[in-house]
């Protein structure tokens, strides 16, 4: 599988290569290939809390137009895969007695990126030219998976843990669309006519929550079992809401 998908980059690859051929780097239409590693957190809302940093990356077709010399526009599509961890605490009452849940979530989802953004460019400096760019991106969602882990802190075992009652992957309801701000910043390193490499940093910070109100009212409900009581999840009256940032580091190549 592997092989094949070298092998798809690299047909891919040659009428680009040909392309860039008789072209410099201050041609006003740029394009690239680009892969882009992610560490992504996140801001709960609700009783909804961040549960630590995930790993992501993205991939993808880029291109770059320069309506000045060193002033210009960038979008492409990418493939982007990143989630949430989160969890949620909730506190039941039966008679006398106050039972304690806690919810931990781990959502994985793939959206296709289209990202829209002024570039701005230096004048070369030694051998590289230095960028930066700031707009938005708007994702939409391909696929949405959950693993869900339900546990009742009421309730120790002979261990004194608390007791992991269902664990597994769920469909879920996932909001549709991404919307987010990035900014970011890298150097451009020139290797022959069109063609250089580049690398940099950029952030992301997303505007919308990342869930639809109430995982139970479609697909798989959540229900932590002991074997003769369940305690099916439910929010009482907060509304999930987690919403992503991520830090990506930026490898590419244009021509």
């Amino acid at each position: 599988m592997k092989q094949k998908i070298i092998l798809f980059v690299f047909i891919l690859s040659l009428p680009i290569l040909s392309y860039s051929q008789g072209r410099d780097i201050d041609s006003p239409f740029r394009f690239g290939l680009q892969f882009n590693p992610l560490l992504t957190w996140n801001q709960g809302a609700n009783g909804f809390k961040p549960n630590g940093i995930k790993g992501g990356f993205e991939y993808g077709l880029n291109v770059h137009y320069y309506f000045f010399k060193n002033v210009g526009i960038e979008s492409g599509v990418y493939m982007n895969h990143h989630g949430a961890k989160f969890n949620y605490n909730r506190d039941h009452i039966v008679g006398a007695d106050t039972l304690k849940y806690r919810y931990d979530f781990n959502l994985n989802n793939i959206y296709v990126k289209v990202p829209i953004a002024l570039r701005f460019r230096t004048n070369q400096i030694g051998p590289v030219y230095l960028f930066g760019n700031f707009g938005a991106d708007f994702s939409f969602l391909v696929s949405s998976k959950l693993k869900f882990s339900g546990r009742d802190l009421s309730v120790q075992s002979n261990v004194d843990e608390p007791v992991i009652y269902e664990e597994g992957n769920y469909r879920v309801s996932t909001a549709p669309i991404r919307i987010g701000l990035l900014v970011g910043g890298g150097i451009e390193y020139p290797i022959s006519g069109s063609f250089s490499i580049t690398a940099g940093i950029q952030y992301n910070y997303g505007f919308l929550n990342m869930l639809k109100d109430d995982f139970n009212s479609k697909n798989k409900k959540f229900i932590p079992s002991t074997g003769t009581t369940s305690y099916p999840y439910t929010t009482q009256f907060d509304r999930e809401d987690i919403r992503s940032q991520y830090l990506s580091l930026t490898i590419g190549a244009l021509f």
